[in-house]
């Protein structure tokens, strides 16, 4: 059981209230706070993901972000960098990636993380330009939701790297940091603190999947 409690989690200056699960990872020994897979999807698909999320980013009729858009902008902060690619119910053109990202998240679940999951609730394409420094600030996807309110229902976060080719841009996550690698899936826990650090060279690349599942489970 996951206890709802807030706690901080501090790295440096930085700070971020998350909910607590000590109670929930003393009982799984197997829990890891991230996991790496890689060549997840190959190069070729990795360039068609990243020019539909340039096309979709440099062209806003190309955005399939449809609820709550308004809201959307306001919390990533600007149309040009994020792009809706799935939201739970919708047709997609990469179904065959949400139902490996699934899958895929599913068996590991099973082993590290033993969460009650249901499925995937999101899928967004993150572009960033090389001239445009990510915010830097600790996050945990748990804490903000899709609209940045708590959202109890997120358990698993995955994200895809579709390119390598910069200097920097590691994910930092409470254990460590995270290189990117194109092709490679990084799972963790939603509720986990993370953030992008600064990169350069050429622009950065990657999609995000939310799973969601019973809260207290």
């Amino acid at each position: 059981m996951i206890v709802l409690s807030k706690v901080k989690q501090t790295h440096g200056k930085d700070s971020i209230y998350v909910s607590e699960a000590s109670s929930h990872l003393k009982k799984n020994p197997d829990f890891r706070w991230s996991l790496v897979k890689d060549n997840f999807i190959t190069e070729e698909e990795c360039e068609l993901l990243r020019e539909h999320i340039y096309e979709s980013c440099m062209n806003p009729k190309l955005d399939k972000r449809k609820k709550n858009k308004e809201v959307w902008d306001k919390y990533y902060n600007s149309k040009k960098t994020n792009v809706s690619i799935y939201d739970k119910g919708d047709e997609t053109e990469f179904q065959w990636l949400i139902d490996r990202v699934w899958t895929t998240i599913k068996v590991a679940n099973q082993v590290y993380w033993k969460y009650d999951i249901d499925g995937l609730r999101s899928a967004i394409g993150l572009y960033y330009n090389v001239g445009e420094e990510p915010d830097g600030e600790l996050h945990s996807d748990f804490a903000n939701g899709i609209d940045g309110n708590m959202d109890t229902t997120f358990k698993l976060t995955g994200l895809l790297f579709l390119n390598d080719d910069f200097d920097g841009g590691e994910l930092e996550i409470i254990q460590g940091k995270v290189k990117p690698k194109a092709g490679s899936l990084l799972m963790f826990p939603s509720f986990a603190a993370h953030r992008v650090l600064k990169f350069s060279g050429a622009d950065r690349f990657t999609m995000v999947f939310v799973i969601e599942g019973n809260t207290f489970v």
